[in-house]
């Protein structure tokens, strides 16, 4: 996207306090990613979409900056503490299908056939 319709895109932002991906424009899925500027001591925010996000080195679920580590470079556009969460969630769901029925009731289930 030119700068002008960065710019534009902006003032659209701000008047109508609508949000849009600031590198495709798109309204849907967005990210507030945000970077920690050390030498103002500010965080500077960004808003992309999920798409976007980690093309510019930002994690789609959290909007931490992650560019150029090599994990979230290369992986599936989420940083690592995502993907640990990510990873619990699904263990506990795997957990939870595998322990629907305890070895006692699975043991009188099959008795009744």
């Amino acid at each position: 996207m030119n700068p002008l319709a960065k710019k534009l895109f902006k003032i659209i932002q701000t008047i109508l306090r609508i949000k849009f991906c600031e590198e495709c424009g798109t309204t849907k899925g967005l990210v507030d990613c945000w970077l920690f500027n050390y030498e103002t001591g500010k965080e500077q925010h960004w808003t992309y979409c999920v798409d976007c996000a980690p093309k510019q080195g930002f994690c789609w679920a959290c909007g931490q900056f992650w560019g150029g580590v090599e994990s979230f470079d290369f992986g599936p556009g989420y940083c690592e503490n995502c993907a640990s969460e990510i990873e619990e969630e699904e263990e506990y769901y795997e957990e939870y299908e595998e322990g629907c029925y305890p070895d006692e009731y699975e043991e009188e289930f099959e008795e009744e056939r």
